[in-house]
């Protein structure tokens, strides 16, 4: 969605409807619906007061007008605040409100009415003139009702083009009040008056810098700070130089670089280390098995049963694991031991006969069970 020329701000139950224009009066033509919608819709939700914030450079004085004449359907109280700028059709848009306020470094112009001549016969000559002359005459009005000074001195500011700061404008009674803020400049507002055939003037640029400048300055230094916090700086402060800044974040980028370095080679170190440990791990533990398988098949040798159960058994050990079956086979009869007859396992006539073998698969049954 294309972002509008203008902000519109609701203001809960306070029922102040806000706008910003911060810009050249040249959007009617393109924004006058939505424009338009947005006043429709606020006044059928109630709002009566209104506030504008306006800082430009000026336009059109069309436009102008009919901005004015949408603020004017609020019925309430209206109240404009001025910017570092209300030059041009600015200034009649300030006047369709009730209370004006500027800012400490506004600077505010008046001119007269520029306009563009298409003629294709005598009598169109007279047609713009004409114009011309409404124009001027409107703004003459305008000027006049809101200012407390005569006509005769406002018709010569505005063939002078004149150019006054808050100050003057209190003074002349074109605005009402002054705050203590410094505002910024709009955007783009020398391609703006240059367009409309206007240049600022050397001093009113002076006074410009001598105000933006602090503010620019307050601004540079809270960066600052917010980098010193941010990166915690050394052997800076907020009123350091940029170059000073810059130096700084500098040296701390490389202390970290540094760092990062060292801790990589540490932690391939530790990498390296943790490798070789798993790897002893790993020797150490097919050792010890290697051990337990020769160790299980020694007394697997040494029983004194038959193939059949040596591999029963040799199963159940891989997968109980030698403990079990180790204790098993420590009851039965090897080379250099005789079973008695009391364990169960000679009812048969003999150690390796019948009753042996299902003494044995019996208590596999029994361990089977135990298992599950």
């Amino acid at each position: 969605m294309a972002k509008f020329p203008f902000e519109i701000e609701n203001s809960g139950n306070s029922k102040v409807a806000k706008f910003r224009i911060i810009t050249a009066i040249t959007f009617w033509r393109e924004y006058s619906r939505q424009f338009t919608m947005a006043v429709d819709r606020l006044i059928g939700e109630g709002y009566s007061e209104v506030e504008l914030y306006l800082n430009t450079p000026g336009g059109s004085m069309f436009d102008a007008n009919e901005i004015g004449n949408q603020f004017n359907r609020f019925r309430g109280e209206k109240r404009v605040k001025l910017g570092a700028m209300c030059a041009s059709a600015g200034t009649i848009i300030s006047t369709y409100f009730d209370k004006i306020e500027s800012s400490k470094n506004t600077q505010y112009m008046i001119h007269n009415p520029k306009m563009k001549l298409e003629a294709v016969r005598e009598s169109d000559f007279d047609s713009s003139k004409k114009l011309y002359v409404n124009l001027r005459e409107d703004m003459l009005d305008r000027y006049e009702a809101r200012t407390n000074m005569s006509r005769e001195d406002l018709s010569t500011m505005l063939e002078q083009t004149t150019w006054m700061n808050a100050k003057e404008c209190l003074e002349k009674g074109f605005v009402d009040s002054i705050n203590g803020e410094k505002a910024a400049l709009p955007e783009n507002y020398q391609e703006s008056l240059e367009n409309l055939g206007f240049s600022v003037p050397e001093n009113v640029l002076a006074n410009w810098q001598q105000d933006v400048e602090p503010q620019s300055q307050k601004q540079m230094n809270a960066l600052a700070q917010l980098l010193i916090t941010s990166f915690t700086l050394q052997g800076v402060t907020s009123e350091s130089d940029a170059a000073s800044i810059v130096q700084a974040l500098q040296a701390q980028r490389q202390d970290r670089d540094t760092q990062i370095t060292r801790l990589t080679a540490e932690t391939q170190v530790l990498t390296n280390s943790l490798a070789e440990a798993t790897t002893q791990i790993e020797t150490l533990n097919a050792s010890v098995q290697a051990n337990e398988n020769d160790r299980f098949e020694q007394l697997i040798s040494n029983s004194l049963i038959s193939d059949e159960l040596k591999d029963v058994l040799r199963n159940k050990a891989a997968q109980l694991g030698y403990e079990g079956v180790e204790a098993l086979l420590k009851t039965m009869p090897t080379q250099n031991k005789r079973v008695p007859l009391h364990n169960g396992l000679n009812q048969n006539n003999g150690t390796g006969g019948r009753g042996m073998k299902n003494s044995v698969y019996g208590r596999i049954n029994a361990m089977n069970a135990k298992d599950k």
